[in-house]
């Protein structure tokens, strides 16, 4: 949120008093862990196990990182910062990413092809997203929390306002 709004604020000041139209776009990658494969003669050591009801094991070899997998959140976060540092400095995008969420605030005249060069990127390196999670327009909602471009204020959703009083709550009966 501080990166979004510290964006929001540079662009606001080097328009110099000019009526800033603003626009955000988002794109959530599909199954981003499963998208980064092992390699052949890897998948020796990319082999799980999972216990069945019966107390026995199943063995599996993945062909993808496994969410659960510490080392896959790290592996996959290098793409996600390859791609990000590649729509800043190639294309000179306005990004952000957080795990498999990207997303970023451009002006109206630049949001087009902000948004065409974030689909290019994704499309000839071959990394799938989800299509209804794919957003342009002047209220993006990043992690639970809508920018209101128009307005120029934050908004929770009433979905992630509930999570947070839900867990306030709960330390609160806890006492820590």
């Amino acid at each position: 949120t501080e990166e979004i709004i510290a964006k929001i604020k540079r662009l606001q000041k080097f328009a110099d008093g000019l009526n800033l139209d603003l626009c955000g776009w988002i794109l959530d990658e599909a199954d981003a862990y499963r998208q980064i494969p092992v390699s052949p003669d890897h998948r020796k050591f990319a082999v799980i196990f999972v216990r069945d009801a019966k107390g026995g094991v199943k063995f599996f070899v993945m062909i993808g990182h496994s969410f659960g997998l510490i080392s896959a959140v790290y592996n996959y976060n290098r793409r996600s910062a390859m791609l990000d540092e590649i729509l800043q400095k190639i294309f000179e995008v306005a990004s952000n990413f957080y795990y498999d969420d990207k997303f970023g605030i451009e002006t109206m005249e630049t949001i087009n092809s902000a948004d065409e060069a974030v689909i290019f990127l994704h499309t000839i390196l071959g990394c799938d997203w989800v299509d209804r999670k794919h957003y342009v327009g002047q209220e993006p909602t990043v992690l639970g929390i809508t920018y209101n471009l128009v307005a120029m204020h934050l908004e929770i959703k009433e979905s992630r306002k509930k999570d947070l009083l839900s867990t306030l709550r709960a330390i609160w009966q806890a006492n820590r």
